[in-house]
């Protein structure tokens, strides 16, 4: 058959194709919509490239294999386990979750760290860095500690910090003393002035901010007398080279307080009766002391005080720190009754001024008061109250305290607080001092049965004054026993309380402790005592602060009065359970690094590079050992590499 040339050939009905069972050859072009059915013996197509839906080529072939481009998303290759029978290549970044193993020639980066729960890691460990080889122990902190502290392993195997407790000092048990006996010149104690009145006329103050103390006494030739005296902590005194009158006349009365500055103020009465007061300053270096000029207690002379030399008419001042006021506590010439009045301290002229313009009698105008010869004025820190106290002779007669307030421009009185009954008790035997740590007032007296008593109280803001511990037996006397006796707070919760024994002489101390639960506890035996072969009446203590020495001023039948001090108390610290220093500061529960001994830490600021620096008492560090501590004060914590770095040493 020839050529058949038609335009369309088409099926046997409307819409069908033509059948070619023996199928169709084609010399040319074929031009169809669609194909359908086994491409298999198809030749000549290019299957290199897979395009998508816009003809862009998404899968290209080469001789090395494929090129993808976009996202590959493969639920799974090559059955369920995602695997590639060849090499996988990656030139960006490759994320996954997991794996089993990665065999790296490259860094490998891992953004959240590498947690090896089993098995090791092996290889050469050379190039590591910001490895922490130095001795350290870990554990979990006792409390809060501070990075730079010194610390100990508690009985709990926590890290604890170094703390130390002041204790009451142990009684010797052979009975010997603790008092020192040294002398300001030549031997025996030291000396005041020799002079049978000088008794009446005695007193003396401390300065704490430059460990020095005024005693003022009356000499032999009737003056009042002031002399400046510095204490070591063996128990040593250096003093001014000789005394300083206030007057060559015979004035009567004396006290003195510390006023602040390195100031004192003493108070006196003048030979005509009226109150005065001086100003007085003590060089540090040499103890030479500055008097300054004679001024009227109230600014005027009506504040004429009462010729009688008895005890009842004793003038007393106080400074009061939060106003630089000074207190005087007085009786005028024909009362009976005390007064207050106040006067402001001028530094730059070294006078008492800005005076009241009024008195304050202390508890009425109707009453008889007996003001003994030891410390009458205490000063409250915590409610900044002046307590006063005295012997009362009121309508019911007792030994009372009234709390005052000292006000921009006035005196207010709070109510009287009644310590204890009774008319036959010893009005020179009563102390009143103020107990920083438990924040209590503490007075102390001879009852009627001839014991030494002492009670602690709490001061309200208002003034009030409320009993904390029943009353406490110092030690009990008989009747026969010297009345004379004195008590000065230590701090700490301690309390050292002097005593003349009996009438055949012994001075002797006993130091009370109030405890955390607001007891008093008194210790069994004498912790000091002074035997003298007459009679001893001890009548002023203070404490220093500085050298940790009680002292006691006293008077001797001998006609002396003498200066003696004594150690009162002891530092009981960990510190020799010193382990290293805390890297880190955490809290209580917190987990913390130590660094120990031959290790370093660079925690510290400031530090001597090549001293040894010592543990504190309190955890911190210092060049010098810690004098306080009594088992063990030279505990070395380390050497300073630097200003910042130490070595930790044993």
């Amino acid at each position: 058959m020839s050529t058949l040339r038609v335009t369309n050939l088409k099926g046997g009905s409307a819409g069908s194709a033509p059948n070619l069972p023996d199928g169709a050859v084609v010399t040319g072009v074929v031009t169809a919509t669609s194909f359908s059915g086994s491409g298999a013996n198809l030749t000549g197509i290019d299957a290199t490239a897979l395009k998508d839906g816009s003809g862009n080529v998404k899968i290209q072939a080469n001789s090395d294999g494929a090129v993808v481009t976009g996202v590959l998303t493969a639920p799974t290759v090559s059955g369920t386990t995602g695997s590639f029978t060849g090499n996988v290549s990656v030139g960006g970044t490759l994320t996954y979750e997991d794996v089993t193993n990665v065999d790296s020639i490259g860094i490998i980066t891992a953004r959240n760290g590498i947690n090896v729960t089993g098995g090791v890691i092996t290889g050469d460990g050379s190039g590591l860095t910001n490895l922490d080889a130095s001795p350290k122990i870990s554990s979990n902190a006792a409390s809060g500690i501070s990075a730079g502290s010194a610390v100990v392993i508690n009985s709990s195997g926590q890290i604890a910090g170094i703390t130390s407790s002041t204790v009451a000092k142990t009684p010797l048990s052979d009975g010997s003393g603790l008092f020192t006996s040294n002398t300001i010149t030549g031997a025996g104690n030291a000396v005041l002035q020799t002079n049978s009145i000088s008794n009446k006329y005695r007193y003396v103050a401390y300065d704490p901010d430059n460990n020095i103390m005024i005693a003022q006494y009356k000499a032999a030739n009737n003056a009042i007398v002031i002399k400046a005296y510095k204490l070591s902590s063996d128990g040593t005194w250096a003093t001014s080279s000789g005394g300083y009158e206030l007057s060559n006349q015979d004035y009567t009365f004396s006290s003195i307080c510390y006023a602040g500055q390195g100031r004192f103020v003493s108070s006196y009465r003048d030979t005509s009766g009226a109150h005065r007061c001086r100003v007085l300053t003590v060089n540090t270096t040499t103890y030479a002391i500055t008097v300054g000029g004679q001024e009227y207690v109230g600014g005027g002379g009506y504040a004429t005080l009462s010729s009688d030399t008895s005890e009842r008419y004793q003038t007393r001042c106080i400074w009061h720190p939060p106003t630089n006021k000074i207190i005087f506590i007085y009786v005028q010439n024909g009362n009976t009754f005390y007064r207050a009045i106040y006067g402001t301290m001028n530094y730059s002229s070294n006078i008492v001024d800005t005076w009241a313009s009024t008195n304050y009698p202390i508890w009425g105008t109707t009453e008889t008061f007996i003001i003994n010869e030891s410390p009458a004025l205490a000063y409250d820190p915590d409610t900044q109250k002046i307590i006063f106290y005295a012997f009362y002779n009121g309508s019911t007669a007792s030994v009372s305290a009234i709390a005052m307030t000292i006000n921009t421009s006035d005196i207010t009185m709070g109510t009287r607080y009644e310590v204890q009954q009774g008319s036959g008790m010893a009005s020179n035997s009563m102390s009143v001092g103020y107990e920083t740590l438990r924040n209590k007032v503490v007075f102390t007296w001879k009852g009627s049965n001839n014991n030494w008593m002492m009670r602690i109280a709490n001061v309200a803001s208002n003034g009030d004054m409320t009993t904390v511990d029943g009353d406490t037996i110092i030690t009990g006397q008989s009747s026969g026993h010297c009345q004379y006796a004195t008590m000065t707070c230590v701090g700490d919760g301690l309390v050292a309380f002097i005593w003349s024994d009996n009438a055949a002489g012994n001075m002797k101390m006993k130091v009370g402790e109030i405890r955390s639960n607001n007891t008093m506890h008194i210790g069994s035996a004498p912790e000091s005592e002074v035997s003298y072969s007459g009679t001893l009446e001890p009548r002023i203590s203070v404490y220093n602060s500085v050298v940790k020495r009680v002292i006691v001023l006293y008077y001797g039948s001998d006609q002396d009065t003498y200066l003696q001090s004594a150690v009162v108390s002891a530092v009981e610290s960990n510190s020799p359970g010193y382990v290293g220093i805390a890297n880190t500061t955490v809290t209580s529960g917190q987990s913390l690094v130590v660094r120990t001994f031959g290790g370093t830490t660079s925690t510290f600021t400031g530090l001597s590079t090549g001293s040894t620096y010592y543990v504190q008492s309190n955890g911190t560090f210092s060049t010098t050992a810690d004098a306080d501590v009594t088992d063990n004060p030279s505990i070395v914590g380390g050497i300073a590499l630097n200003g910042t770095t130490m070595l930790v040493k044993s």
